[in-house]
């Protein structure tokens, strides 16, 4: 059995759809090898009708210009996002072709110039004129005879791969909806989630601040019923107490016979109150020093 090998981007897929990713990766693969043929067989019929005729029809010209132009988007979506993370190189170009968007624009655009290609060519290689051997033209150019019908079958074949690459491209476009679409919806879903987890937050913080108030509320409530109590208490009279001498009078105590005997203090004499002091003699200073004399200038 031969082991396909995983090919996957760094890409979000459904859960039901696991190995999305890769089937893109090898549609990818397959539309850029198809395109190539389909380049590689439309170049015979526009360099026969260039030397027989002198020029090309429109259907080969047109094919020619769309797989020119869309031979680089498979590896634009398979390269770089693949090299951005695997080796971490090319950074912008990698996270450019990693947007879902990105990929819907380019694959709806291949899509539509491969349908219009396999259009041109089908009508192209199905018109006689195209494949019928010009009997004159055989007669004055040996090559024409064989060289005509090798272009008819060239174009036939460029036809067919068109479309085969017109289908791989729709292939890649439907995987690159149904990875758009996934985005979407987890973007959706992660929006409802910081959006319901916001609402949780406010309304546990409006709880909270409830709670809070309620607590306040109730300390007041009890402050209040406090100051009421201890108003009322300070309102009853203080209980009469019996003084204690009334019932048991106080005996004057009895002092001993050294003490001299209570009264009242007695006053000494003015005379006696005021202090002696001794009297010194009075004699007359006489200044010593001598008299300043003016001095005149």
């Amino acid at each position: 059995m031969v082991k396909v090998p995983k090919i996957d981007l760094p890409v979000t897929v459904p859960d039901n759809m696991p190995h999305l990713s890769t089937i893109k990766v090898w549609l990818h693969f397959f539309q850029f090898l198809c395109g190539f043929i389909a380049l590689w067989t439309v170049v015979p019929v526009i360099s026969a009708e260039n030397k027989f005729y002198g020029g090309s029809q429109a259907g080969p010209n047109w094919t020619l210009f769309v797989a020119i132009f869309t031979i680089w988007i498979p590896p634009l979506l398979i390269y770089f996002p693949w090299t951005y993370h695997r080796k971490n190189k090319f950074k912008r170009i990698g996270k450019f072709a990693l947007k879902p968007r990105t990929n819907l624009i380019f694959t709806a655009f291949c899509s539509l110039t491969w349908a219009s290609a396999g259009i041109a060519m089908a009508v192209h290689a199905n018109n006689p004129d195209n494949c019928n051997i010009d009997s004159e033209r055989a007669k004055s150019d040996s090559d024409y005879e064989s060289a005509w019908p090798a272009q008819c079958n060239s174009a036939k074949a460029a036809a067919g791969f068109s479309w085969i690459t017109c289908f791989l491209c729709l292939g890649t476009l439907i995987c690159s909806v149904i990875i758009f679409w996934n985005e979407k919806q987890l973007i959706h879903k992660n929006l409802r989630e910081h959006e319901q987890n916001k609402q949780e937050t406010l309304a546990e913080q409006e709880e909270g601040h409830a709670t809070l108030m309620v607590e306040h509320d109730q300390e007041e409530e009890e402050h209040a019923k406090y100051q009421v109590a201890t108003a009322g208490a300070t309102d009853v009279a203080p209980t009469q107490h019996t003084d204690y001498y009334q019932h048991h009078p106080q005996q004057t105590p009895t002092l001993p016979s050294h003490y001299p005997p209570m009264g009242p203090t007695p006053t000494p004499p003015i005379h006696q109150q005021q202090q002696q002091y001794p009297s010194y003699p009075i004699e007359a200073t006489t200044s010593t020093m001598p008299m300043s004399t003016t001095q005149h200038y």
